[in-house]
Protein backbone atom coordinates (compact mmCIF):
# COMPACT_ATOMS: atom_id res chain seq x y z
CA UNK A 1 0.00 0.00 0.00
CA UNK A 2 1.31 3.53 -0.82
CA UNK A 3 2.06 5.67 1.78
CA UNK A 4 -0.56 8.29 1.04
CA UNK A 5 -3.22 5.62 0.72
CA UNK A 6 -2.89 5.43 4.06
CA UNK A 7 -3.12 9.02 4.81
CA UNK A 8 -6.22 9.10 2.79
CA UNK A 9 -7.98 6.81 5.03
CA UNK A 10 -6.50 8.58 7.96
CA UNK A 11 -8.03 11.57 6.79
CA UNK A 12 -11.23 10.06 5.79
CA UNK A 13 -12.12 9.24 9.19
CA UNK A 14 -10.49 12.56 11.20
CA UNK A 15 -13.47 13.97 9.04
CA UNK A 16 -15.86 11.56 9.72
CA UNK A 17 -15.00 11.58 13.81
CA UNK A 18 -14.38 15.69 13.46
CA UNK A 19 -18.04 15.17 11.90
CA UNK A 20 -19.26 13.23 14.26
CA UNK A 21 -18.04 14.93 17.27
CA UNK A 22 -19.08 18.62 16.28
CA UNK A 23 -22.69 17.07 15.60
CA UNK A 24 -22.67 15.06 19.63
CA UNK A 25 -21.39 18.37 21.04
CA UNK A 26 -24.73 20.18 20.43
CA UNK A 27 -25.98 18.00 23.29
CA UNK A 28 -23.95 20.15 25.79
CA UNK A 29 -25.16 23.48 24.19
CA UNK A 30 -26.82 25.62 27.30
CA UNK A 31 -27.77 28.15 24.51
CA UNK A 32 -25.00 30.37 25.45
CA UNK A 33 -22.40 31.67 23.53
CA UNK A 34 -20.20 30.56 25.40
CA UNK A 35 -21.06 27.00 26.69
CA UNK A 36 -19.96 23.40 27.22
CA UNK A 37 -20.01 22.82 23.30
CA UNK A 38 -17.83 25.03 22.25
CA UNK A 39 -14.73 23.52 22.97
CA UNK A 40 -15.71 20.55 21.72
CA UNK A 41 -17.10 21.99 18.66
CA UNK A 42 -13.76 24.36 18.16
CA UNK A 43 -11.65 21.15 18.40
CA UNK A 44 -13.87 19.10 15.89
CA UNK A 45 -13.70 21.83 13.25
CA UNK A 46 -9.80 21.80 13.77
CA UNK A 47 -9.93 18.12 13.28
CA UNK A 48 -12.50 18.64 10.02
CA UNK A 49 -9.68 21.19 8.72
CA UNK A 50 -6.36 19.25 9.07
CA UNK A 51 -8.25 16.12 7.76
CA UNK A 52 -9.38 17.70 4.56
CA UNK A 53 -6.16 19.31 4.13
CA UNK A 54 -4.64 16.07 4.83
CA UNK A 55 -6.85 14.34 2.39
CA UNK A 56 -6.59 17.44 -0.47
CA UNK A 57 -2.53 17.19 -0.13
CA UNK A 58 -2.60 13.19 -0.14
CA UNK A 59 -4.79 12.86 -3.11
CA UNK A 60 -2.63 14.92 -4.63
CA UNK A 61 0.95 13.47 -3.91
CA UNK A 62 -0.82 9.73 -4.74
CA UNK A 63 0.58 9.86 -8.46
CA UNK A 64 3.60 10.53 -7.92
CA UNK A 65 4.68 8.66 -5.14
CA UNK A 66 6.72 5.71 -5.08
CA UNK A 67 7.10 4.71 -1.27
CA UNK A 68 5.06 1.84 0.39
CA UNK A 69 4.14 1.12 3.23
CA UNK A 70 5.13 -2.39 4.90
CA UNK A 71 2.12 -2.83 7.35
CA UNK A 72 3.33 -6.09 9.91
CA UNK A 73 0.58 -8.36 11.72
CA UNK A 74 2.12 -7.75 14.68
CA UNK A 75 1.31 -3.91 14.06
CA UNK A 76 -2.14 -4.78 12.72
CA UNK A 77 -2.85 -6.54 16.54
CA UNK A 78 -2.16 -4.00 17.91
CA UNK A 79 -4.15 -1.93 16.42
CA UNK A 80 -7.34 -4.15 17.36
CA UNK A 81 -5.86 -4.36 20.75
CA UNK A 82 -6.21 -0.47 21.30
CA UNK A 83 -9.54 -0.17 19.08
CA UNK A 84 -10.91 -2.86 22.28
CA UNK A 85 -8.87 -0.68 24.80
CA UNK A 86 -10.78 2.13 23.54
CA UNK A 87 -13.99 0.64 24.19
CA UNK A 88 -13.36 -0.40 27.18
CA UNK A 89 -12.15 2.74 28.49
CA UNK A 90 -15.58 4.59 27.61
CA UNK A 91 -17.54 1.69 29.27
CA UNK A 92 -14.91 2.24 32.56
CA UNK A 93 -15.84 6.03 32.05
CA UNK A 94 -19.14 5.57 32.87
CA UNK A 95 -18.22 3.43 35.94
CA UNK A 96 -15.67 4.89 37.91
CA UNK A 97 -15.48 8.63 36.17
CA UNK A 98 -13.03 10.16 34.41
CA UNK A 99 -9.77 10.48 36.58
CA UNK A 100 -9.20 6.58 37.21
CA UNK A 101 -10.54 5.65 33.73
CA UNK A 102 -8.08 7.64 31.66
CA UNK A 103 -5.36 6.60 34.26
CA UNK A 104 -5.77 3.17 33.13
CA UNK A 105 -6.53 3.90 29.63
CA UNK A 106 -3.13 5.70 29.29
CA UNK A 107 -1.16 3.26 31.16
CA UNK A 108 -2.53 0.45 29.01
CA UNK A 109 -2.11 2.27 25.42
CA UNK A 110 1.61 3.24 26.46
CA UNK A 111 2.67 -0.38 27.00
CA UNK A 112 0.87 -1.66 23.86
CA UNK A 113 2.78 1.00 21.84
CA UNK A 114 6.03 0.09 23.17
CA UNK A 115 6.93 2.43 25.97
CA UNK A 116 9.57 1.30 28.10
CA UNK A 117 10.40 4.18 30.65
CA UNK A 118 8.01 3.04 33.76
CA UNK A 119 8.73 6.83 34.87
CA UNK A 120 7.06 8.30 31.88
CA UNK A 121 3.99 5.58 31.91
CA UNK A 122 3.60 6.64 35.49
CA UNK A 123 3.86 10.28 34.84
CA UNK A 124 1.88 10.68 32.36
CA UNK A 125 -0.80 8.92 33.32
CA UNK A 126 -1.04 10.35 36.38
CA UNK A 127 -0.77 14.50 35.46
CA UNK A 128 -2.05 14.27 32.35
CA UNK A 129 -5.90 13.13 33.48
CA UNK A 130 -5.18 15.23 36.99
CA UNK A 131 -4.27 18.07 34.33
CA UNK A 132 -7.34 18.13 32.48
CA UNK A 133 -9.71 17.50 34.87
CA UNK A 134 -8.03 20.73 36.75
CA UNK A 135 -7.58 22.80 34.03
CA UNK A 136 -11.28 22.36 32.81
CA UNK A 137 -13.21 22.18 36.05
CA UNK A 138 -11.42 24.90 37.67
CA UNK A 139 -10.52 27.02 34.46
CA UNK A 140 -14.17 26.34 32.13
CA UNK A 141 -16.41 25.49 35.29
CA UNK A 142 -16.99 22.50 33.14
CA UNK A 143 -17.83 19.67 35.62
CA UNK A 144 -16.44 16.08 34.29
CA UNK A 145 -17.29 13.01 35.40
Amino acid sequence: MKIESRDIILSVTLIIFALLAFLYSNTFSTGDLYGPDLFPKLISIIIGILGLYLLISSVINLKNSKEFLDISKNLVFKIIIFIIVIAAYFYLFSLVGFIISSVLFLVVAQLIFGVKNYLAITLVSIFVPLGLYLFFTQVFNIPIP
